[in-house]
């Protein structure tokens, strides 16, 4: 899930590199670029200019001062027959932070792509969902370590809407602390599971974990709860399996202090969506009768 800014590791970048581009991007997605800022201002003061500097003067200082450029910019938008108008993407270039010295940025030179305007007036216009993967293609782009992370959380808030399970998760989620947040995920269930069937009057439920109490919660025969959307002949038993295979597959798993997630991004919003669709079983079952 993107945010409205992608910041991409530098690539080694020409004046034939941006040729290219303004020429795939009329024929791929009816797009076209004009020069925004450039810096160090020094190379040509009329650069200052809010427009920009004009196409030919950029060609030919940016191949002259190729090795002294910093950073610069490209509005990107749809050519019209009245003129040209702008559009909501921009791209920043940015290839060292000091002005005076061209040394690296300390935030690392990065290539970002900005959605400036989200208005309606753009309709079935490229989206920036689009425009991202074209760019990602064109110029081999890979996402820094930190968008990357940025985006998980992103996701993360976008996703996950219980009120309980966000409040147990969120802190480890922004530390990129995957395996607390799920670890706290699996202890909430259980912990939720047993205060249901002790609340349906099965005070057994006290002293169980897991496997037996997912039993205990939801057996076919003696259980003490009845899941939501009881359609199924034999929903209980579905339900007890349900929560069984979790209880064996992720909660055990760290009772027994395995690393499941690690440095992985891949999937952690998913599994917390999968806890959240547990708890929400557990908040709309009811006490059997």
């Amino acid at each position: 899930m993107r945010t409205d800014t992608q910041e991409y590791k530098l690539v080694q970048l020409n004046s034939r590199d941006l040729v290219d581009l303004k020429t795939r991007l009329r024929a791929c997605l009816g797009l076209t670029f004009i020069f925004g800022e450039i810096r160090p201002f020094k190379i040509n003061p009329s650069f200052e200019d809010q427009f920009g500097p004009k196409e030919r003067s950029f060609w030919r200082l940016f191949k002259q001062y190729q090795g002294v450029i910093r950073k610069f910019e490209l509005r990107v938008g749809y050519p019209k027959k009245c003129g040209y108008m702008e559009a909501p993407f921009w791209i920043t270039v940015r290839i060292a932070e000091n002005e005076h010295h061209f040394k690296p940025s300390k935030k690392y030179p990065t290539i970002t792509l900005h959605n400036i305007d989200r208005g309606p007036r753009w309709g079935d216009h490229c989206s920036f969902d689009h425009f991202c993967n074209f760019m990602e293609q064109e110029w081999n782009l890979e996402l820094t370590e930190r968008q990357l992370k940025f985006n998980v959380f992103h996701e993360y808030t976008q996703t996950i809407s219980n009120k309980k399970l966000r409040s147990l998760t969120e802190a480890n989620m922004r530390t990129h602390n995957y395996d607390a947040a799920l670890s706290n995920a699996g202890t909430m269930i259980e912990s939720e599971l047993r205060e249901a069937c002790i609340s349906a009057g099965n005070n057994q439920a006290k002293g169980q974990t897991g496997d037996n109490l997912a039993v205990t919660a939801y057996g076919e025969a003696n259980g003490c709860l009845t899941p939501p959307w009881d359609i199924a002949t034999q929903a209980c038993k579905g339900t007890q399996l349900l929560f069984q295979g979790f209880f064996a597959y992720i909660r055990n798993a760290y009772n027994h202090h395995a690393v499941v997630m690690g440095g992985s991004r891949d999937n952690i919003v998913e599994f917390l969506k999968g806890c959240e669709f547990l708890l929400n079983i557990i908040d709309h079952s009811s006490p059997r009768k």
